[in-house]
């Protein structure tokens, strides 16, 4: 098993941050935790100011997997345990 680089979630949401902003889009915390049903982060299409996707964001358990997808985590990284 190889060894897998970690990375803060810190460093790991400025990536994705910095990926979205490519596309117009940024990202924006969820200030009413504990709500279930609504994920921890929203995808906002910055023109328009409207939620960027059917999805609409993520949640921490989904940040690695969503980072992933975003290609701003190589399969050598992993998001660090906090």
């Amino acid at each position: 098993m190889k060894t897998k680089i970690p990375v803060s979630r810190r460093a790991l949401l400025a990536r994705i941050s910095r990926r979205l902003g490519k596309d117009g889009k940024f990202i924006r915390a969820n200030r009413t935790a504990g709500h279930p049903g609504e994920p921890d982060f929203w995808i906002v299409d910055g023109p328009r100011g409207r939620i960027a996707h059917v999805k609409g964001g993520f949640d921490e358990s989904e940040m690695e997997s969503y980072a992933r997808e975003l290609g701003v985590l190589t399969d050598f990284e992993r998001l660090a345990p906090e």
